[in-house]
């Protein structure tokens, strides 16, 4: 159990078809493997080659990934100054 802690990570994103970057932190509620399968997940970023600019975030919780879990997207789309699309990778 980590509290009062300070992450930082540096990661290359992927920029090529089929492919997905991504960085997220999991645990189970109740321990890592706990018997009830509750879990909690936060997604720090997720990308897809089919939008090079866009950039997710999550937050997942409840009884693993039935249709009852919860679920908090947000999607960012990164343009520069003239309007043009910038690819995060």
């Amino acid at each position: 159990m980590y509290t009062n802690s300070y992450l930082e990570a540096r990661i290359k994103i992927a920029y090529c078809s089929g492919t997905a970057s991504s960085f997220w932190l999991y645990g189970g509620i109740g321990g890592s493997s706990p018997a009830n399968g509750r879990f909690f997940e936060i997604d720090m970023f997720e990308t897809g080659a089919q939008n090079p600019s866009q950039l997710g975030t999550n937050i997942h919780y409840g009884h693993s990934y039935e249709p009852h879990h919860y679920t908090d997207p947000k999607k960012f789309v990164f343009k520069d100054e003239d309007g043009d699309d910038v690819i995060l990778s």
